[in-house]
């Protein structure tokens, strides 16, 4: 039995990832325009909730690392 799906789109040098687990979904995007863009489509046929930025999933910690450059 399958639980998690990966769908990845690459294309114009954009990347978005959806990974969904049960009723779960996390977006990954190369800019944060695409995850926006993703979520508002995915609004038109879903009712889905945006919970903010992934701390644990499947018992794994996340970090945000934020790089500046000058």
């Amino acid at each position: 039995m399958q639980l998690i799906n990966v769908f990845i789109l690459n294309k114009l040098k954009m990347i978005v990832i959806l990974c969904l687990y049960i009723d779960d979904i996390m977006i990954l995007g190369s800019k944060i325009q695409v995850i926006n863009i993703t979520k508002y489509l995915l609004s038109k046929h879903f009712n889905i909730k945006d919970l903010g930025f992934v701390n644990v999933i499947l018992g794994i910690k996340l970090l945000k690392k934020i790089m500046n450059f000058l």
